[in-house]
């Protein structure tokens, strides 16, 4: 399908701050950011854009610039597009029923207060919303960004940050420090982050919320259809596709490069061309039902070679509550008793494997 021009929305042009997102049901919200407070809804099907509430100027009247972005949060059959304010941290929840915005507590300040250009929001479809901050800090032992989680449900940010993006990683043949600034995005898949650095660097990481760890992925290609050597800089950005198990990436940087990436073998193709079918060599596992009302989950588990594995369940502030041996086998199942757990959110990891750490939420 080539790219198709739409009717201008404004006669002020989106710029810095601009962002959308899908609400998977034929909507995109939209922030036309360039210091204003304009937000709108774009139908797909209609193809026609549709005006709404400002965002809220905050307490010192500030406009949407850099840094910002929006999620759409489906929990418990509520949608809502949350707002991270670029710079100020300001935090806001727009209601789709009631078609208001609602104010959340601030995102935290952390070492250094200013949320900017490169900043990003992600959700993991259970309740729980990833703040990356790209301004990383300078003072610490080893010098990193940060990470922050906002629990949905409890309308509050965890008190400690995660570890955000790392600084080193791969830039053409060698491994430099490089941080985290415009074009910089993430998505969800599988149980991880995903992440493009930006900055004007190629790096690609991959974060496991189980462990608190990032690990490198392969870098986006420096030359592209512009015949020339470019990075992933303003302009850049990067979504996830869950059904077609892929991620798309604009590179920004002055060039109209257009990117996709399937998990391994494949990679990164320029053009983001037909998906191909196949299969997959990834470990696999699985934890259900989820949400769960009653005294035990079961385990699904597929190795890409026969090893001993466990399963380790943590509880929101990373401590170990549960641990079941499987045993040696290249895959299985298993039923894991959860009778004594109390009410709440947890991370089931399987210990020995490759496989994303999956969440499980417990109600009774």
């Amino acid at each position: 399908m080539p790219w198709q021009q739409h009717p201008r929305w404004s006669r002020r042009a989106p710029k810095d701050g601009a962002r959308g997102v899908s609400d998977e049901s034929g909507g995109l919200y939209v922030l036309q950011g360039n210091r204003s407070l304009a937000f709108w809804r774009y139908d797909i099907g209609a193809d026609g854009w549709e005006i709404l509430p400002d965002v809220p100027a905050g307490p010192a009247g500030r406009p949407v610039v850099g840094g910002s972005d929006l999620v759409h949060v489906r929990v418990d059959d509520e949608a809502h597009v949350y707002l991270l304010k670029g710079r100020t941290g300001e935090f806001y929840r727009y209601d789709i029923a009631a078609g208001e915005w609602q104010e959340l507590p601030a995102a935290p300040v952390g070492i250094k207060g200013r949320w900017d250009r490169g900043s990003w929001l992600v959700h993991d479809g259970m309740g729980t919303i990833y703040a990356h901050k790209a301004r990383y800090t300078r003072s610490m032992p080893e010098p990193h960004h940060e990470l922050w989680l906002f629990d949905v449900r409890a309308g509050s940010w965890e008190q400690a940050a995660r570890s955000g993006l790392p600084l080193i990683g791969w830039h053409g043949n060698r491994r430099r420090a490089k941080r985290s600034r415009d074009g910089s995005g993430a998505g969800w898949f599988d149980g991880a982050i995903w992440s493009l650095k930006g900055g004007n660097s190629q790096q690609y990481f991959r974060y496991d919320p189980g462990r608190n760890r990032w690990h490198e992925e392969e870098p986006i290609d420096s030359p592209g259809s512009a015949n020339r050597r470019r990075m992933v800089k303003d302009g850049g950005h990067f979504v996830a596709y869950p059904r077609g198990r892929a991620f798309y990436a604009l590179k920004g940087n002055k060039t109209v490069e257009f990117w996709r990436y399937r998990l391994a073998p494949e990679g990164w193709t320029p053009g983001g061309g037909q998906s191909v079918a196949g299969q997959l060599a990834e470990e696999r596992f699985s934890v259900g039902p989820n949400p769960v009302r009653g005294a035990s989950v079961r385990l699904n588990w597929n190795l890409a070679a026969e090893r001993s594995v466990r399963t380790s369940v943590f509880d929101a502030a990373g401590r170990l509550v549960k641990r079941l041996e499987l045993g040696s086998a290249r895959g299985g199942n298993a039923r894991l008793d959860i009778s004594g757990l109390a009410v709440g959110t947890y991370l089931v990891r399987l210990d020995g494997s490759h496989a994303p750490t999956q969440k499980l939420v417990v109600q009774r």
